[in-house]
């Protein structure tokens, strides 16, 4: 553990490309060794202006849980801007900053084309009451709309926003994710040309805790006794039961119900 604490590593930030008036992303690359341990902090623009998660006073910008740098409605002017993304280990609290800095190249239409999702996450996980995030970012000419559907009994519901669920620029976000939130999601990506829709898993977690009752039973001999397993949390794979750390098969002797 100690060896991996002290590995030294180098964010790195790419370029991106995109056309004028759409979402530019800005990735922070992290060397596999340290992903478990370092996530992003924030990113610093080259004027020293610090871009954070919680940051909601220029609407220019998201910076999302998972790391990246979204540019919205991006004009000519953005592309004078580069950013490097600061970096936090969660165990020693030492703060990297990469030293490439990334830029955004505007390029300008030249003709109509259909939406196409150029960033997007297929499954996002959340612990009960934390916040959440789901991205989608498309290009297109003219710059696409979005819209958010939830899979509901077999059947798309769109995403009412209120306190609690709100979209930004494509980003659907979720301030304390419950289990009903939990689901298939679809982004839908429209201008007049067309729309494209890409699908995203919610999984919603909640620490497993297992009850046996009752925890003892004293009975005679040929007498049947019941226990019952109580499991709160989620999701719950499996469920199976053991005898003295051996797995035990149903039979005639002992029955299992439930799953």
């Amino acid at each position: 553990m100690s060896s991996m604490i002290k590995q030294r590593f180098n964010p790195q930030v790419y370029d991106d490309f995109v056309v004028r008036g759409n979402t530019a992303v800005l990735r922070c690359h992290l060397p596999t060794f340290v992903k478990e341990y370092v996530s992003v902090d924030s990113w610093i623009r080259n004027d020293d202006y610090v871009l954070k998660m919680t940051d909601t006073r220029i609407r220019s910008y998201t910076v999302l849980y998972s790391g990246e740098l979204l540019i919205h409605e991006t004009q000519e002017k953005d592309a004078e801007w580069s950013y490097r993304c600061q970096t936090r280990h969660r165990l020693t609290g030492e703060m990297v900053v990469s030293v490439s800095a990334g830029k955004i190249t505007v390029t300008e239409p030249h003709a109509s084309t259909l939406p196409r999702v150029t960033f997007n996450q297929a499954q996002v996980r959340a612990e009960e009451g934390s916040p959440v995030q789901l991205p989608c970012v498309a290009q297109g000419n003219p710059p696409p709309t979005y819209r958010w559907m939830k899979d509901e009994n077999g059947g798309l519901s769109p995403v009412k926003e209120d306190g609690r669920v709100w979209m930004v620029q494509g980003t659907l976000n979720i301030r304390k994710v419950v289990q009903k939130d939990a689901g298939k999601y679809q982004c839908i990506v429209r201008n007049s040309i067309g729309e494209r829709r890409i699908e995203s898993a919610l999984i919603v977690t909640a620490p497993l805790q297992v009850t046996l009752l009752p925890p003892h039973q004293v009975l005679n001999t040929g007498q049947e006794a019941t226990f019952t397993c109580n499991v709160t949390g989620y999701p719950v794979h499996t469920i199976s039961w053991k005898k003295d750390q051996r797995t035990i098969v149903a039979s005639k002797k002992e029955s299992i119900m439930g799953s």
